[in-house]
């Protein structure tokens, strides 16, 4: 893809993939799209993707020397020999040095292509929340169930969604 100069693409990490249906996201494009799979696969795809990567959360895994100067961590992680943007939520942080050095990097490195389907949240619900109800009332729902966790992209990952197809018929599952 070419990007205009001094443009700096953002990608996301594993779990972070559902920011790509965010409404308010859309108006970026510079919000490139997903890289990689899990939080575990760090130490493989943070080599490849080439660029800075800025970490807001504890899934961090020790990272190797040969990333170590492009990991940012900002927030409640942090790691030794990483650097830390300072500021607490709501305060507003210096990512000048992060931004500069992803105008300096190569793109990444592609792993793989495709697309995925997601984005069911609350609008979709509400849109078909009459016929729910009629379903529930007449018999065709007989219970609800409610899964925290996620699958990643990998088709290796897809616990879940295996999960939710092997529910009865009569089961609607978020």
């Amino acid at each position: 893809m070419n990007k205009p100069k001094g443009r700096v693409d953002v990608y996301t990490h594993s779990e972070m993939l559902p920011a790509h249906y965010y409404p308010a996201f859309k108006k970026y494009p510079n919000f490139i799209g997903n890289y990689g799979n899990a939080w575990w696969k760090q130490k493989e795809e943070f080599e490849s993707f080439n660029g800075p990567i800025l970490l807001t959360t504890n899934c961090i895994v020790p990272p190797k020397d040969s990333y170590k100067d492009r990991l940012y961590t900002t927030g409640a992680v942090g790691f030794p020999g990483c650097k830390h943007i300072p500021g607490e939520i709501g305060e507003e942080k210096d990512f000048s040095e992060i931004i500069e050095q992803a105008k300096k990097c190569p793109p990444p490195a592609e792993i793989e292509t495709g697309e995925i389907v997601g984005g069911f949240a609350h609008h979709q619900v509400l849109a078909l929340a009459d016929k729910v109800v009629d379903a529930v009332k007449s018999g065709a729902i007989k219970k609800f169930v409610v899964m925290a966790g996620c699958d990643g992209r990998a088709r290796s990952r897809k616990y879940y969604a295996d999960f939710a197809k092997a529910l009865p018929k009569d089961t609607v599952s978020d």
